[in-house]
């Protein structure tokens, strides 16, 4: 809801031929690609996400990996990673 306020276009577990991705938003020049974890680590996740992105066919678009990691003890995100996806 918050991304829609700022007019992204957020769209939430998206199915692939290889899983489901998280949250993908896609801005004029970038695509972002989360993966959210939880107790886990934001390594892991942007593991799973670069994986899932390699299928993903975008023309002459950036696309950024985002892994966030949740933790259920401190009840907030405790880590996160932002990678370019080469």
């Amino acid at each position: 809801m918050l991304l829609q306020l700022v007019n992204l276009r957020p769209d939430v577990e998206r199915a692939t031929n290889v899983g489901r991705i998280d949250l993908l938003v896609q801005t004029n020049k970038v695509l972002y690609i989360f993966e959210f974890k939880l107790n886990g680590s934001a390594k892991k996740a942007l593991q799973h996400e670069a994986y899932q992105a390699k299928n993903k066919n975008v023309n002459n678009t950036q696309i950024k990996l985002v892994g966030v990691n949740f933790s259920s003890e401190a009840k907030n995100i405790n880590e996160y990673l932002v990678r370019d996806l080469v």
